[in-house]
């Protein structure tokens, strides 16, 4: 639900004008009770102040009190910077501005920003025209008699991963940084690009970055300055998404499938071992779920053998190991920012990391079409690129990352504590600090657990159904099929909603209906 504000709501609750001051006091309390952001225009700026100061000015003049001008256009700036402050402001944008046409030009910018909000947009309003020609238009007693006061306990479905709410909370920053795009008209390459860039490259505390156009071309990419050939064996997790095994097969090589460790998901360097023969260049650990591989063994056994270790990032960019960052403890290694993931884009994105100098230059290489310089190709690459959207949008997010690090803790710390006693919780070692891309649990109750999720309109998923060498996908290949924790993993995980804004009385919620299920 996205709630925008009228002016005369607006001028109700700053001049507690009654007898409405009341009835939109109890909206905004239910408002605020289910976590609702309230929405002002910011087109309506001035008239807010305007119809404001008039009301002020009216009400004195009735009581029969003079004060000065100054007084009223002070009072109202006070009044509504203290009620705006913690609501979230709607953009205008330049088709609110052609309206001289409609019979009430102010009411049809409301209109446009509304319909903007999307299917659950309405505007709160008492203007009885407005009420008349606007279908997402309701008067504070609608408001009241259909949300307020409803017979059934009106609850708003708690998202798997909020990014409205991170939007919200960003909003401004988000919009400058996207606008400062487009009126650039820098849209590949820009600025944005290498202002992003240089700031991964700082958070990860690695020499190069190179935002690429998704998390499975940055795989791509990475294989190709790597020299892969044809041939080549790899391995790679038997229990993670498709993309670490497939940009493998893609590029001709031949994914090898080890078995995953039971306590933390991830590559078990023992399965890696028995794995490696004559063919082997090289090994794909994915640091699933937010917390990283056992990367000290597995460069060990890399050294040993000769194999180069590209760390498959696409859930742990932020998650520590042993005090070093993920993307900084291989000689190489990818992520994605694919929306969902702990600091995601707007769209497809991913980024390549290396201290190399070597394999730097390849990657910004095959990024591009492999031309150094323009219309001359000295290899056969890919068109790889972040478009500066994208770019703009993680740097914005970019900003506010540590601190989502810290609440995602503290939300999986909320669901531990109350799970522990009735599922298989996550258990992320003491060396390695996780970033959460997903709380996964195991229950042998799976599908019970995930149907009375839903029945409660609570969403959940399974990451993954069936390990890598189960897929049709890879039938072709001639492997052993020998894969117990990634075929009990696969049996037995779901992800509950996880992202930085879910409330204590959420997790309350999410935990009982798991434990209803489980004692069912």
């Amino acid at each position: 639900m996205n709630i925008l504000l009228d002016v005369n709501i607006v001028v109700d609750i700053c001049s507690k004008r009654e007898p409405f001051y009341t009835k939109v006091l109890e909206i905004m309390d239910w408002l605020d009770l289910n976590d609702i952001s309230a929405r002002l225009y910011a087109g309506s700026v001035q008239t807010y102040q305007y119809v404001l100061m008039s009301e002020l000015l009216s009400r004195d003049k009735k009581n029969n009190e003079k004060k000065g001008i100054s007084f009223y256009k002070e009072e109202s700036k006070y009044l509504l910077s203290s009620f705006t402050d913690d609501l979230v402001w709607i953009s205008a944008l330049s088709e609110d501005g052609p309206v001289y046409s409609d019979e009430d030009p102010e009411d049809a910018q409301l209109i446009k920003a509304v319909n903007r909000m999307g299917n659950d947009g309405l505007l709160l309003t008492r203007d009885k025209r407005l009420l008349q020609r606007f279908e997402k238009a309701i008067s504070p007693e609608q408001f009241i008699a259909k949300y307020v006061n409803a017979e059934k306990e009106w609850q708003i479905p708690i998202p798997f991963c909020d990014l409205k709410k991170q939007l919200d909370e960003y909003r401004p920053e988000m919009e400058k940084a996207i606008s400062g795009v487009i009126e650039s008209t820098s849209f590949i390459n820009g600025p944005a690009v290498k202002t992003l860039a240089e700031d991964l490259s700082v958070f990860a505390g690695v020499k190069h970055t190179i935002p690429c156009a998704s998390g499975t071309d940055a795989l791509l990419l990475a294989l190709m300055a790597l020299d892969v050939k044809p041939g080549d064996e790899i391995i790679v997790p038997a229990f993670t998404f498709i993309a670490t095994g497939s940009m493998v097969s893609f590029y001709k090589a031949v994914p090898v499938f080890a078995d995953v460790d039971p306590v933390t998901f991830t590559i078990d360097p023992e399965s890696i071992k028995k794995k490696i023969t004559g063919k082997t260049v090289g090994v794909i650990p994915v640091s699933l779920y937010g917390q990283c591989a056992d990367m000290d063994a597995i460069n060990k056994l890399a050294a040993e053998h000769d194999l180069w270790i590209l760390e498959d990032a696409a859930q742990s960019f932020g998650a520590e190991y042993k005090g070093r960052k993920s993307c900084n403890l291989s000689g190489i290694a990818t992520t994605s920012f694919f929306p969902a993931k702990p600091l995601g884009c707007y769209g497809d994105g991913g980024a390549v990391f290396t201290n190399d100098d070597a394999l730097a230059d390849k990657v910004r290489l095959y990024a591009n079409h492999g031309q150094a310089k323009r219309y001359y190709h000295s290899k056969i690459g890919i068109n790889g690129r972040m478009d500066s959207i994208q770019a703009a949008v993680v740097s914005a997010k970019l900003k506010h990352f540590s601190a989502e690090i810290e609440l995602r803790n503290k939300v999986a710390a909320g669901y531990t504590e109350r799970l522990k006693s009735i599922v298989k919780t996550p258990n992320v070692l003491p060396r390695n600090l996780s970033t959460w891309a997903q709380y996964t649990i195991r229950s042998e109750k799976q599908d019970l657990i995930r149907e009375k999720l839903a029945e409660k309109n609570i969403p959940s998923a399974i990451h993954y159904p069936m390990p890598l060498p189960k897929q049709e996908a890879f039938a072709y290949l001639t492997q052993d099929d020998d894969f117990p924790v990634s075929d009990m993993l696969s049996a037995q995980v779901m992800s509950l909603p996880m992202h930085p804004f879910l409330k204590d009385e959420e997790i309350d919620l999410i935990c009982s209906v798991i434990s209803e299920a489980v004692n069912e």
